[in-house]
């Protein structure tokens, strides 16, 4: 379809954002007038009005409210394809589309037809039905060439108002057409175009990863308070033409002047910074102004202008201009001299000349720069990421990944909260929705693989569910294909517009409405690309041309021929990323949920996030950085890719520390190719005093390839070594891998991925130095510098061996994200490193005289700490401390001196939770700071006896962020239970053995620890700290239902009592389970034939009398409790309301939740003015659990045990979505033992003593 550009007759039409659209408008829009200076000059930040839309509506009548300039007005008797509407009182509207994309809103009243010529477009509509003052809002599918029949057209009653069209939801506007002579001019767009707070301005690329641009754009012209420095608040993007939009991450601002430095999240290539003068012109000069702004005629211009202008005066600030045209959208554009170089930037202007503007001056302001370049060079910073060593030639550092998280940002209607395949899972709409990371998180050049669990909604066409963006393609893509019906795994063979598609396929054909576990992998070595469907391969296919996709990891779109399109429709869970090919067997484990270690994981986003988050975080991998030295040089052909040229006499790279573990299984690996054979030449090593860890390296001496390690770090080292069988080769590229095997005490080498030899090492040491690239340390020095090429450098944690063995199933770890580190400190006497598995500062660094591994612990060894120097602690955080999470370990005092802390993580000035035997309380304590500040407050949770020293203790803390508590529970047994409100990330690493409070270390612990263990959701699963409700009370104590029922469960320790409750024939609340009164009293007949009266006088078998809710809310052993209550229905609302009114009387609204099997009562009791919290019992689970609680804005989910045990992993998407879960009816141990160990919330029992007994021996066990 051709839409054409072109501002025709005015119509009364109003396309709003929504139906509040006259709120933002009267306010930002209002405040923007009140802004414009006394020059009579106003902003030049596009912010999308309809042009002469003012002019518009007081002359045609006509109310056109904003856009992002792609669909305009058009007199409907022109040529081409025209969007048509039918009003009753405007009569015909048209409007023309440019290019693929559009939006506008407006206002069309009593619209009854629409059409569509030729192109795709969705309308929307408002329709209010003035017999019942009822209204709602739907989107119509306009179908090319159809008239449709919209609003009245489908009900002449009702009132009908069209407010928005849409042609190509989610997709980016047409592409900008450049200026040759300035390519580092950009258009910056924050927030939507055409949508509230949505407005646009130009911007000049100053370094390749900054822009210039004006501060009133990012931070709006009617700003209230400065920009601050730091990410911005809204979604800012800068576009250059012929590139892919590139996120704005960070901002630094001028607050002098109208003027801000923005990075950009991915560098920009191929494009040559502007430059700056740092001389002023002089007034009277001639300059030139530049932007991407309205023209005379045109609305957004894809392609920038430039107007002749004269500098008349400056300030130290500012300078004035005269002449030139400069219009909405040119703020941030540049003002350049005659050399090109720029001198300021737009700020305001008369506007005189421009599209719908009024203006009439021709006068412009524009802050200066040429007087601040030394704070913009301070403001510029650029650097590398990733251990590619692909830099450029002249770096002089190459990167082993950035200490950041990969965080993907949601956008277009992306919802977090859906159920997933574990916990919940990213809804992803099919038209806008998506999630995305501010820069590459894969390097596509290299081998990788790529990861999900997905659910498609429907197979209405092609839906992508993960990609990387590049410039105008993309580096792969994992999708569903409808003209194949097949799952796919694909790669774009070149990053422009007619690239050829290499595809692997699925066997089968694809399934809607079903879990399916997909992973794409390419390996470089064998130039191959996979997929894989349920763990199985399906085909593996060549594909010989990688290349890097610089842009963002994509969750539901793809970016193909510059243009957003294919979003998904349907759920997206788990995805994995790694930078490594993968066979069968590691497939089949990442999709249980688990990652060998071997594998170098980049990101893992669980989408685990919270309904209304915002982002999804995908993990922090760790940083290695190489410094270059000698004569290194980067940029040269690689095997894949660039690499790193060694010039044989000098020339290295090397960390700053180590990066493998040399007592420990560890592999290594590298493409290499020698230049020549004249002598020795290592290429990978990892230094130690006086000898090395190990050695990757070619022998003159034997004309092989060696892998070998030395014996002790020492100069009378002996050497083991493993040789390749056949004599090396120079001249061409080689793979080597050497790996020991700690278990098997053996090194072995492997050359082009076949084993050579394997011989015996039984003497590891520790190389405490940094990994070398090029060169040996070796009897106290640097020597045997290689002579040649490295590229695709690996180093793993664990040992390797051909295909799939033994030893990398042994590397596989739980991923649950339940523990995020285990550190069992069972290294030996004199270690100096404790490992804590796989996770975020999962190392602890043992420092100070007074800290000491290898001493008995509880199970095997454990670390002792001296109470005044020594303690353990990670390089970074373990625990978020913002969310749920529970740490735990064994303790032993060694006296009651003083405080002492055995565990905690800190922050900037105070730590984020602190485990500890308090002096002053002489109890053990789980507390957590209120705020990262010196004056914090402290919350605290103690035991309820004295702390003893001398004997092991279980001490474990709990954090609870849906219930806002801390737990402290001892030896299994909860001790206390406090709120706390208000979490905060502490950042700082993991201690053992101390606490950093009001910013200094202190409180180091005297005593010993074991088997620490933290958890990122709580407490683990077997002894979670599930709720006890007494059924009823305590029946097997007092007759059911009975003030002493209920007194004996609160007495016994429930934390919540159950009770029933129905109404009397006189509609008085009493406390009965049955319709009828004979099981339970002397009496006969319905409670609801009964009046209040004639109940009271009935005796309860056993002893007693029916009480009513009113006594049972009289008694404080009650109070004291939590109250469950069960109303039986239907009821009538007056009635309910009388009982939820004693309730509040009671003072118990907040104390009470309120369930029921009736959904009218749950609603009615959930829409309530006062705090009850509600629960929905089900015998069955609902087909989505989750959806129903959502429906019924459920506290929790009450099932049967029975229901529950057909999907127990229910619990966990519960609580993934901030719901409980409570069991009923559970009064046999082996029933208690399976729902603990579920996670549930409340364990609903007639027995709750019993239960109690049973849950403090089974978690003390263990």
């Amino acid at each position: 379809m051709k839409w054409r550009d072109t501002f025709g007759r005015p119509v009364t039409v109003t396309l709003a954002a929504s139906v509040a659209m006259s709120v933002w408008i009267g306010g930002p829009m209002a405040a923007m007038a009140q802004a414009a200076p006394a020059d009579g000059s106003a902003s030049l930040v596009e912010d999308f009005a309809y042009p002469d839309r003012d002019k518009l509506l007081a002359e045609k009548g006509l109310k056109l409210v904003s856009g992002d300039g792609n669909i305009t007005l058009a007199d409907c008797k022109s040529d081409g394809s025209l969007v048509r509407i039918n009003s009753r009182t405007s009569g015909d509207v048209c409007f023309a589309v440019s290019g693929a994309t559009g939006y506008l809103s407006m206002e069309i009243e009593r619209a009854y037809l629409a059409k569509s010529d030729d192109g795709d477009v969705v309308a929307t509509v408002r329709t209010e039905d003035p017999r019942t003052n009822a209204s709602k809002v739907e989107k119509v599918d306009l179908e090319p060439g159809k008239w449709k029949s919209v609003g009245e057209g489908l009900d002449p009653k009702l009132s009908a108002t069209l407010l928005e069209l849409n042609v190509g939801q989610g997709k980016p506007g047409p592409a900008l057409s450049g200026d040759s002579t300035r390519p580092w001019l950009a258009r910056v767009t924050v927030n939507q175009p055409g949508h509230k707070d949505g407005r646009s301005c130009s911007a000049a690329l100053v370094d390749s990863s900054w822009i210039l641009t004006a501060a009133s754009c990012i931070g709006g012209p009617a700003a209230k308070s400065p920009l601050g420095e730091g990410a911005p608040m809204d979604s800012v993007t800068a576009t250059f033409a012929g590139k892919a939009p590139v996120k704005v991450n960070y901002l630094v601002p001028r607050n002098d002047r109208d003027v801000v430095l923005a990075r950009l999240a991915t560098p920009v290539t191929g494009i040559t910074p502007a430059t700056l003068t740092s001389s002023a012109p002089a007034d009277g000069a001639a300059l030139e102004a530049a932007g991407y702004g309205r023209s005379d005629t045109t609305w957004v211009p894809r392609n920038p202008h430039a107007s002749k202008t004269t500098q008349a005066k400056a300030t130290d600030t500012e300078v004035e201009l005269t002449g030139g045209r400069m219009c909405k959208g040119d703020a941030g554009g540049p003002v350049v001299d005659g050399g090109g170089r720029i001198t300021a930037v737009q700020s305001r202007a008369g506007q005189a000349g421009c599209l719908g503007q009024p203006g009439e001056g021709k006068t412009a302001t524009a802050a200066r720069t040429d007087n601040i370049t030394e704070w913009l060079d301070a403001g510029v910073s650029s650097r590398k990421d990733r251990f590619s060593l692909d830099e450029r030639a002249g770096s002089r550092r190459v990167s082993g990944g950035a200490s950041r998280e990969f965080v993907a940002e949601l956008g277009g209607g992306a919802e977090l909260g859906a159920v997933g395949k574990s916990g919940s899972a990213l809804r992803l709409n099919g038209s806008s929705g998506f999630a995305a990371t501010a820069g590459p998180v894969v390097d596509t050049t290299k081998s990788f693989s790529v990861s999900a669990w997905v659910k498609l909604d429907n197979k209405d066409r092609n839906y992508t569910f993960l990609s990387q963006a590049g410039d105008r393609a993309s580096g792969f893509q994992i999708y569903y294909s409808q003209h194949y019906d097949k799952w796919l795994f694909n790669r774009h063979a070149s990053d422009a517009d007619d690239t050829k598609i290499v595809r692997a396929m699925s066997k089968d054909v694809a399934k809607a409405g079903e879990w399916t576990h997909l992973t794409g992998s390419y390996d470089v070595g064998t130039q191959t690309l996979s997929l894989f469907v349920n763990g199985k391969l399906q085909e593996s296919v060549k594909f010989t041309t990688p290349w890097r996709a610089k842009g963002g990891l994509q969750l539901g779109r793809l970016f193909y021929k510059g243009a957003w399109q294919e979003n998904a429709h349907g759920l997206i869970d788990e995805v994995r990323v790694v930078q490594s090919p993968v066979a069968e067997t590691e497939v089949a484990a990442m999709s249980r949920g688990e990652m060998p270690t071997y594998l170098k994981e980049l990101a893992s986003f669980s989408l685990d996030e919270g309904v209304g988050s915002g982002r999804v975080s995908g993990g922090v991998p760790g940083e290695f950085v190489a410094e270059l030295g000698g004569g290194a040089e980067l940029g040269a052909v690689g095997k894949s890719g660039s690499a790193l040229r060694l010039n044989g006499s000098s020339g290295f790279a090397a960390t700053a520390g180590p990066v493998v573990d040399t007592t420990k299984s560890f592999s290594v690996s590298a493409w290499v190719r020698l230049e020549d054979k004249d002598r020795n030449y290592t290429f990978l090593s990892q230094a130690g005093d006086r000898a090395s860890g190990f050695q990757v390296y070619y022998s003159k001496a034997y004309d092989k390839w060696v892998f070998n390690r030395h014996a002790s770090d020492a100069d009378d080292t002996k050497i083991v070594r493993a040789m390749s069988k056949d004599v090396a080769k120079a001249g061409e590229w080689t793979h080597l891998a050497g790996s020991y095997d700690a278990a098997e005490q053996t090194l072995s080498l492997f050359v082009d991925g076949t084993l050579q030899e394997s011989v015996k090492f039984a003497s590891p040491w520790r190389a405490a130095g940094g990994l070398q690239l090029g060169r040996l340390f070796y009897k106290g020095a640097w020597q045997e510098y290689a002579h040649g090429l490295i590229d695709e450098v690996r180093t793993l944690q664990s040992p390797v061996a051909e295909g799939d063995v033994a030893a990398m199933a042994r590397g596989e770890v739980p991923a649950g994200a339940q523990e995020l580190a285990s550190f069992g400190l069972d290294e030996g006497r004199g270690a100096v490193r404790a490992g804590g598995g796989k996770g975020a500062g999962a190392v602890a660094s043992v420092v100070g005289a007074g800290a000491e591994l290898g001493v008995a612990g509880k199970a095997g060894t454990a670390l002792h700490l001296d109470g005044a120097s020594g303690f353990a602690a990670t390089a970074g955080p373990v625990v978020d401390t913002a969310k749920s999470f529970s740490v735990s370990a064994w303790v032993k005092l060694d006296n009651k001196d003083s405080n002492y802390t055995f565990l905690s993580q800190a922050g900037d000035h105070a730590s984020g939770f602190q485990i500890y035997y308090s002096k002053t309380y002489d109890k053990w304590v789980f507390n957590r700071h209120t705020a990262d500040t010196d004056d914090t407050k402290i919350v605290r949770a103690m035991s309820k006896n004295t702390a003893r020293a001398g004997v092991w203790t279980n001490v474990t803390g709990v954090y609870d962020a849906t219930a806002k508590k801390i737990q402290l529970f001892v030896n299994g047994e909860l001790q206390e239970s406090v709120d706390f409100t208000s979490p905060w990330q502490a950042k700082g690493g993991l201690q053992i053995g101390r606490l950093f409070y009001k910013s200094s270390w202190q409180e180091n612990a005297a005593g010993t620890v074991d088997d620490i263990r933290i958890s990122g959701e709580g407490p683990t699963a077997h002894c979670s700290p599930t709720q006890t409700v007494g059924h009823r009370g305590a029946p097997q104590l007092a007759p059911e239902n009975t003030v002493a029922s209920l007194e004996a469960a609160v007495d016994h320790g429930a934390d919540w009592v159950e009770t029933d409750v129905q109404f009397t024939k006189d509609g008085q609340p009493v406390i009965m389970h049955d319709d009828t009164v004979e099981r339970t009293t002397d009496g006969k007949g319905r409670v609801d034939q009964l009046t209040a009266e004639e109940i009271a006088k009935l005796t309860v078998k056993g002893g007693g009398r029916v009480p009513t809710l009113e006594q049972v809310l009289a008694s404080p052993k009650v109070r004291s409790a939590r109250l469950l209550l069960e109303f039986k229905g239907p009821q009538p609302s007056a009635d309910l309301d009388r009982a939820l009114g004693l309730v509040v009387e009671a003072g118990m609204a907040e104390r009470t939740m309120v369930q029921s099997f009736d959904e009218g009562i749950v609603r009615h009791t959930a829409a309530s003015p006062h705090t009850f919290k509600v629960a929905l019992l089900r015998s069955k689970l609902d087909a989505d659990p989750v959806a129903t609680a959502r429906a019924f804005n459920l506290s929790a989910y009450a099932v049967s045990f029975k229901g529950l045990s057909a999907r127990p992993g229910v619990v966990k998407q519960l609580r993934a979505a901030g719901v409980g879960t409570f069991v009923w009816t559970v009064d046999r141990e082996s029933d208690w033992k399976s729902a603990t160990s579920w996670g549930i919330d409340g364990m609903i029992t007639n027995r709750p003593d019993e239960f109690l007994k049973w849950r403090q021996g089974y978690c003390a066990a263990k």
